[in-house]
């Protein structure tokens, strides 16, 4: 149960998957926390950066309580990305991601955190933290001030404007999931739900993608998009996000489960009761909101270490505004979660060192690995591990590594050895197969 508070003091702090499933029940509207809440300033509750906030860093938190600011999340740090100096804005607990703001009505983000996560909110009144024990992803805003996120793997939370309750919306009838809500006015929003692909098995959300229509009135589901799959054929979509003229973008991902080429990335629009590809996409970027009536787009840059970059405009006129992730989850920092399993694989075969040792050997002592996955058959992981230049890799599947896999796929994993730490092993192994980027993290091994 979400409870909500603004605390005493809160240095403030995306999942190993780009894939963001929220398994939810198909309950209508229901209540189903109380919220409490106290004062804090945002500027002390949040924290400070490291050093002495400068006149930018101060300007830029009033605007993000405002929610006028450009703000990404980059390596456990809220950022200003065209600030110049530093950038931080607040400074977070763990690892962060997904922020989103709207003129009016403040700054939202989630501060991930080992098996719990909280959505932190940042507006005139200070600084307000609601609590989750599980899982949150993508909040998004209305213009009339009211919050939706996806929450614990299971449901969508909405908190009205001024309420202290939130309210539950179970996922369609008959799909497995529902993610990354929009406000497309005061009384309806929007949802990308999975629904379930019969003989389709990859370990993630790699099935069927459309976008439905909640009307919060109502408390109705309606379908928008009538996207379809055949065989192995898989169709998501990502980052939804009203434009300016009320349609409705996102990005389409769509692909083979049997194929080790990159996927097709593409522009759609949804306007007028139907859906029309815009045009494909030059490679992997995801939509990141407007400024004004330029659209913001994520992708990869060198310029920014491998993590995400902050591009606005359109076709061959993107300009660089700076790095981090707005929609997009962290590519260069390890989920909080998967931390955790990593130190109890190393408690589990008998590391009995210290607090230190629990969390530092399974980097040296190959306990953990960067996996590449998942693929259906043994061959399409081996396909993809021949592509890599680095050497060391090994095939796995549940049975020979089931702290790693789910039963029924395989992948390719690279020990990480003690000639470097389990993030410099994964920077290389992205960097030899740039196109699986988004299916490769850090696991524990057996």
């Amino acid at each position: 149960m979400p409870m909500k508070s603004k605390t005493e003091s809160m240095p403030l702090t995306m999942n190993r998957k780009l894939t963001i499933l929220v398994m939810v029940s198909f309950a209508g509207i229901a209540i189903l926390a109380t919220l409490l809440a106290s004062t804090q300033p945002a500027s002390s509750a949040t924290g400070a950066c490291g050093r002495a906030a400068t006149r930018e860093q101060t300007r830029t938190r009033a605007a993000a309580s405002a929610g006028d600011a450009l703000l990404t999340a980059s390596r456990g740090r809220v950022i200003a990305p065209e600030l110049s100096g530093s950038s931080c804005v607040f400074a977070a607990r763990g690892m962060l991601r997904h922020v989103a703001t709207e003129p009016s009505a403040g700054t939202a983000f989630v501060e991930d955190g080992e098996g719990s996560d909280t959505v932190v909110i940042v507006d005139q009144d200070g600084v307000e933290r609601v609590a989750v024990p599980g899982e949150v992803t993508h909040p998004s805003w209305s213009r009339a001030g009211a919050l939706v996120w996806a929450e614990d793997m299971s449901r969508l939370e909405l908190l009205a404007p001024g309420s202290s309750v939130s309210r539950s919306i179970g996922r369609p009838r008959g799909a497995s999931a529902v993610f990354s809500p929009v406000f497309t006015g005061t009384r309806s929003l929007v949802s990308v739900v999975q629904e379930p692909v019969g003989g389709l098995t990859t370990g993630e959300d790699d099935g069927l993608n459309n976008l439905w229509r909640f009307d919060l009135a109502e408390s109705r589901w309606r379908q928008l998009t009538n996207f379809d799959v055949r065989g192995t054929r898989w169709s998501l979509i990502r980052t939804p996000v009203v434009a300016p003229d009320g349609s409705l973008l996102f990005v389409r991902v769509t692909g083979d489960a049997l194929e080790t080429r990159p996927p097709a990335f593409e522009l759609w629009r949804f306007a007028h009761g139907r859906a029309a590809k815009v045009g494909p996409l030059p490679g992997e970027m995801f939509l990141a909101g407007f400024e004004g009536r330029s659209p913001l787009w994520n992708a990869f840059t060198a310029d920014c270490g491998g993590d995400w970059g902050l591009f606005r405009g359109t076709g061959s006129s993107l300009q660089a505004v700076g790095c981090g992730a707005v929609m997009a989850d962290p590519v260069v920092e390890p989920d909080p979660d998967v931390a955790a399993e990593e130190a109890h694989a190393a408690h589990e075969a008998g590391d009995a060192g210290s607090e230190v040792a629990a969390h530092d050997e399974p980097e040296s002592a190959k306990r953990v690995g960067i996996l590449v996955g998942d693929f259906k058959t043994e061959a399409e992981a081996r396909a993809v591990a021949a592509r890599s230049t680095l050497g060391g890799s090994m095939i796995v599947d549940h049975q020979t590594q089931p702290l790693a896999l789910a039963p029924g796929v395989w992948a390719a994993v690279w020990p990480v050895d003690a000639s470097r730490s389990a993030k410099e092993t994964l920077t290389a192994v992205r960097d030899t197969l740039p196109a699986f980027r988004e299916r490769s993290w850090i696991v524990p091994l057996k």
